[in-house]
């Protein structure tokens, strides 16, 4: 099936997601902020570990002082066979928004589905998520097979 990158913070929806969907045979990894979510993309995206990433200039992520994230990858690293089909993310988060990780993490995997999630209605959170990368939006709460709907909407054209 596909690999997953699920973000999301709240325990008890990041715990029935990943059971649920692995149930259905998807391989998950689940994280519960940005931070973590772009360093596994790092890490399956371009073979860069947490312990390279924090000691080598040529890939790191690191925070600026007006608080937007930045990553400068080496023009040397060269993608991972193993990698993230999607990424499904929660749009507001402690330590990184969901926008922030969208927008990282599709620089990293320009191919990858993802959904963006957020319990907030607010158009303009979830029209932001398109415009950084998102291929899908759910707002929350949302069934297991909505979710299931929307990976198969974002992963159509991977098969």
């Amino acid at each position: 099936m596909y690999n997953i990158l699920l973000i999301e913070d709240e325990e008890n929806l990041g715990k029935l997601l990943k059971e649920e969907l692995e149930e259905q045979g998807y391989s998950i990894t689940w994280l519960r902020n940005g931070v973590d979510g772009v360093l596994a993309a790092l890490d399956t995206g371009f073979g860069v570990t947490l312990r390279q990433a924090q000691g080598d200039s040529h890939g790191v992520l690191r925070q600026s002082q007006d608080d937007d994230v930045m990553v400068s990858l080496s023009n040397h690293v060269e993608p991972s066979a193993e990698r993230f089909d999607v990424l499904i993310v929660d749009m507001v988060m402690p330590d990184m928004s969901g926008i922030n990780t969208i927008r990282i993490i599709k620089k990293i995997i320009p191919d990858i589905g993802i959904i963006s999630c957020s319990g907030k209605v607010e158009k303009d959170i979830m029209i932001d998520s398109i415009m950084k990368g998102a291929t899908a939006c759910l707002n929350k709460p949302f069934t297991v097979s909505q979710m299931i709907s929307q990976i198969k909407w974002v992963t159509r054209k991977k098969k």
